[in-house]
């Protein structure tokens, strides 16, 4: 990389200027609010409140504590690294441990509704059907993948603490602005440094390669350039894949996978949460693989079906 950045400057200085020009047009203004309101949610009782309705289902189904249901939901409804943010506050406070951050990091690491079914699939796919398949998919699976962990990881009951309401005033107020500040510029630094990585490895040819090498492996033609570069940031995988001209029925259930998976990318974003609650890279690797092969099952036969 620092040998590109010498030879090539010009197109590395590019690089960093389009990530943050993504980052302040698009990724700011629709994940700081979600990280302010779910601070001021918390802080108001409402994870309380959410995390006893959810208490029977979280310990039934993942063998995660009441909080883990109110992390999934959150999740869902606000995309990544939200999920991981959460956790890591949770264990910051004592509310949950290491094994419970474990548990509910298996299912609550999604994607949100704006960008599965307006960016992916009004604005990329261009069928909005599509983007519901993905989107449904893709929560299935991740709720799947958090009964299979609970299935493989060394049985112990989960704590039962509940988040606690600490009332809103103004300290409450000015340290959910900070750490909402903070959270969102970890998430754009990686966004522009994985931009300049994307780049790095189209314009020396690894992507090329590593596309040829997926389609040799059984990717369908014309989709393996897409999904090399999925892996390492998921909305340029993504735009390579719906412009290639292939199939929504095979470019579906890829998208699906990718947007599961989440790249290296949003790998990055999380752990910097993560790191911080006990969750080894090598754990949430495994996790988000997981994840991407059942959204690609049920996505598969869901493409079959109804497109």
């Amino acid at each position: 990389m620092l040998a590109l950045l010498v030879l090539r400057p010009e197109t590395y200085l590019d690089a960093v200027s389009e990530g943050l020009g993504i980052f302040l047009a698009s990724v700011f203004p629709g994940l700081f609010p979600f990280f302010v309101l779910t601070g001021l949610l918390t802080a108001l009782g409402v994870g309380g409140v959410l995390s006893r309705a959810f208490a029977k289902p979280a310990s039934r189904l993942f063998g995660a504590p009441p909080s883990g249901g109110y992390i999934l939901a959150m999740s869902m409804l606000s995309g990544y690294p939200v999920g991981a943010k959460l956790v890591a506050d949770f264990y910051k406070d004592g509310i949950i441990d290491e094994y419970d951050a474990r548990a509910i990091t298996a299912f609550a690491s999604t994607t949100g509704p704006l960008f599965v079914l307006g960016t992916i699939g009004v604005k990329m796919l261009g069928d909005y059907k599509s983007g519901v398949i993905i989107l449904l998919t893709h929560f299935m699976a991740a709720i799947l993948n958090g009964i299979v962990f609970r299935a493989v990881s060394k049985k112990r009951e989960s704590r039962l603490c509940i988040p606690r309401a600490t009332g809103l005033d103004g300290k409450v107020f000015n340290a959910v602005l900070e750490s909402s500040v903070a959270s969102v510029l970890r998430v754009g630094a990686c966004i522009i440094v994985f931009n300049m990585v994307i780049v790095a490895l189209t314009e020396s040819g690894v992507i090329s390669v590593a596309g040829r090498a997926f389609e040799a492996l059984g990717v369908a033609e014309g989709l393996g350039e897409g999904f090399a570069s999925g892996l390492v940031e998921v909305t340029k995988g993504v735009y390579v894949i719906a412009n290639s001209g292939v199939a929504l029925r095979a470019a579906v259930p890829l998208v699906s996978l990718l947007v599961s998976f989440g790249g290296l990318s949003v790998t990055l974003q999380s752990m910097t949460f993560l790191n911080t609650a006990g969750v080894p890279l090598c754990y949430f690797l495994v996790v988000k693989i997981s994840h991407a092969i059942l959204a690609f099952a049920l996505a598969t036969v869901c493409a079959l079906i109804f497109l």
